[in-house]
């Protein structure tokens, strides 16, 4: 690998070293995680490992034992866990300083605007699991046995916790009915907390919790 592609690496993984011990920073300075879900106790206790792990990638690389043949692959595997250590900062700095709303209120409203994938312990699993690629399975192999037993574990770990946020606060429970006709419209909406309906034709709009229609041949 020449100098240029392993100075690109290694600038990578110091940037994510720094952005983990900067989440670690800001998880300590809290001095608790009361009113956040356990998964946040969880996934501050394994940052170390991540460090260790990079650590470790950025030694040997150093030291010139990286092929060229993988440097691309090992680029790409950094720069993934570059994005979930900034999304996880992000969550981190929003939520755990003191402010106005609450943890979770904070917590549970940076989440949804990322979707699933933004759980702090999805974040953390995925982190790992890129991680352990990178130590063992990429031609690095620079992680003693020691850690790589302690990225399965931790990655077992997280698998079996209860998630910060349930699946439930994510589904839809808006109902949309619109009419682009020219004719009546009829809208019956009895499940969720949200409705809306929309009449842009010419037609009428009839709205009820229950309605009963009696059809039959005229007289």
């Amino acid at each position: 690998m020449s100098g240029a592609e392993a100075t690109a690496v290694l600038g990578v993984i110091s940037s994510v070293i720094a952005i983990v011990e900067g989440i670690k920073k800001v998880y300590d300075a809290a001095s608790s995680a009361n009113g956040l879900p356990e998964a946040f106790r969880e996934v501050a206790g394994r940052l170390p490992i991540i460090t260790g792990i990079l650590e470790s990638a950025e030694q040997h690389i150093r030291d010139g034992q990286l092929d060229t043949a993988l440097y691309e692959k090992t680029k790409l595997l950094i720069e993934k866990c570059k994005e979930r250590a900034m999304i996880l900062d992000g969550i981190f700095q929003k939520v755990l300083p003191a402010g106005d709303a609450s943890r979770w209120a904070r917590y549970i409203g940076a989440v949804k605007a990322l979707g699933k994938e933004g759980k702090v312990e999805t974040l953390m699993k995925g982190l790992l699991d890129d991680l352990l690629l990178l130590a063992s399975r990429n031609g690095l192999e620079t992680a003693t046995a020691d850690q790589v037993d302690q990225l399965g574990k931790a990655i077992e770990d997280l698998s079996g916790i209860e998630p910060s946020i349930p699946d439930s606060e994510f589904r839809e429970t808006a109902f949309a009915n619109n009419n682009f006709g020219t004719g009546p419209m009829t809208a019956n909406n009895v499940v969720g907390n949200q409705k809306f309906q929309a009449n842009y034709g010419t037609g009428k709009q009839f709205q009820a919790e229950t309605q009963t229609f009696h059809m039959g041949k005229d007289d």
